[in-house]
């Protein structure tokens, strides 16, 4: 009961992090909208920029919800990727319809870039994680 508490708990941190995603990917960039502050008043190329910390927090956090044990190559984990790169490139062309905001290739590529390096950062930090009481006991 615990573990499926515990992969409850991931799939809501996960769900919570999207919507936080969404949120400041389609937030219109008036000053009258409800967008916080620091969003509107930062620089284009510091927005850029954020893309690619924020995809590769967001490919880890799906692999984390969707494949708890220690990394082994699956496509369970190619389609979770998949799904990371078309949740960035519906956020992005949501963009194109909110005031203040664009759509842009480049920013597509650097939400891309940040879910492969949080792909290959996950792989790398799950490769090396000890294995559990149960795993020892099923070898």
């Amino acid at each position: 009961m615990n573990r499926y508490k515990s992969l409850f708990a991931r799939h809501i941190l996960l769900a919570f992090y999207v919507a936080l995603l969404a949120y400041l990917s389609l937030a219109p960039m008036d000053e009258d909208a409800l967008t916080p502050r620091f969003l509107v008043h930062m620089a284009p190329s510091m927005q850029n920029a954020m893309h690619v910390p924020c995809y590769v927090l967001l490919q880890v956090l799906a692999l984390w919800a969707f494949l708890p044990r220690p990394f082994v190559w699956s496509r369970t984990a190619l389609w979770i990727s998949v799904g990371v790169l078309l949740c960035g490139f519906v956020l992005e062309v949501g963009q194109a319809f909110v005031p203040g905001r664009s759509a842009a290739l480049w920013d597509l590529g650097l939400n891309a870039l940040g879910a492969v390096i949080g792909f290959l950062l996950w792989r790398r930090l799950s490769l090396h994680r000890p294995p559990t009481h149960r795993q020892l006991i099923t070898r």
